[in-house]
């Protein structure tokens, strides 16, 4: 029985598609969900990092060195998006692709355990994380035999991130008046904007003439810049600890800043008429964010030590960023 409906549906399979036109003309939509880390998990690993040798900085008793945190740092959540697209082809070879992708607002929560297992509280950060990216570009796919085609790629991508942050950290520190603890906590607001074109390649197989097997890797060398603001109320016991100022506190830094990673996409798409098809595939995107300069401005009454270990450390973060997700896709197509 099993190899009777294997049989009728091998049958079927040729009879449900249909030529492709000369000229067709492909609009698209897809809803994905899945794991999302953002570059702001190992941007909170750096700006520990930071706070540690800073601290360090300040203490002049040699006592009780404060300890650049580890690894000890949750950063991930899964995360909606959808993508709208059109698309125009000709004889199925030459391609013009245009597509919106919308990654949804979502919340990442991140904790820091500077002092594990201690009555300590853990260090809290809450994204709230959205991104709206635009591709444009072409694509020309070459036929090899009647069932595989290879072809080269290369998009223009637009990329708009934006996250607020609610923060909340938690130091202790130890000098010659003995054990000392504060806080630090606010709100931060950061806004991030690349840009490039991205090579790329892809392969197709045919098995049938409803069913097409694709895969499709993108380089990602990107450009663009970063600009963000915190604005915090510093609570610090005592105040004499180190020569920070006390109350309401304000942050600006920017740079230039370049992303390298890669975008990869596999594919099974089904069509059970030549007007319309189902696609499920899984897509993979991954990058380091790095900056090629970087400003900083505070309110804070820093000394000059401060303000240069901070820009050298902004400027020396390589943050991963991943995004893994499966989706459905359904498309229309009209040949003339």
């Amino acid at each position: 029985m099993i190899r009777f409906f294997i049989f009728l549906t091998l049958s079927i399979l040729p009879i449900l598609g249909r030529d492709i036109p000369t000229h067709s003309i492909q609009g698209r939509a897809s809803w994905g969900m899945g794991n999302l880390s953002p570059s702001e998990v190992g941007d909170r690993r750096q700006i520990g990092t930071n706070d540690a040798i800073l601290l360090n900085n300040y203490n002049n008793t040699g006592n009780a060195i404060y300890p650049v945190p580890k690894s000890d740092i949750t950063g991930s959540h899964r995360a909606g998006n959808y993508n709208l697209g059109v698309e125009y082809r000709y004889e199925d070879r030459f391609r013009i692709l245009l597509d919106r992708r919308h990654i949804n607002r979502s919340t990442v929560n991140m904790e820091t355990a500077y002092f594990p297992n201690t009555p300590i509280p853990i260090s809290k950060d809450n994204f709230r994380w959205q991104e709206t990216s635009y591709k444009l570009g072409i694509a020309q796919y070459f036929p090899i035999g009647d069932f595989i085609s290879i072809g080269g790629i290369l998009r223009y991508h637009k990329v708009s991130q934006a996250y607020d942050n609610n923060f909340s950290y938690y130091y202790q520190f130890l000098n010659s008046s003995g054990l000392q603890n504060f806080t630090k906590s606010g709100t931060q607001t950061g806004t991030f904007h690349y840009a490039g074109l991205v090579p790329g390649a892809g392969i197709e197989l045919h098995p049938f003439d409803s069913i097409t097997l694709l895969a499709t890797y993108e380089t990602l060398n990107l450009s663009g810049t970063r600009e963000t603001v915190s604005k915090s109320g510093n609570v610090y016991t005592p105040l004499s600890l180190i020569p920070y100022s006390s109350g309401s506190v304000s942050i600006q830094d920017s740079g230039a800043m370049k992303v390298n990673g890669y975008h990869r996409n596999f594919a099974l798409i089904f069509k059970p008429i030549s007007i319309f098809h189902i696609q499920l595939g899984y897509i993979s995107e991954v990058y380091r964010r790095s900056f090629d300069n970087y400003s900083y401005v505070t309110t804070e009454n820093i000394n000059v030590i401060e303000s240069v270990i901070q820009q050298a450390f902004y400027k020396s973060i390589n943050s991963r960023f991943e995004y893994n997700y499966p989706y459905i896709q359904f498309s229309i197509h009209l040949g003339f």
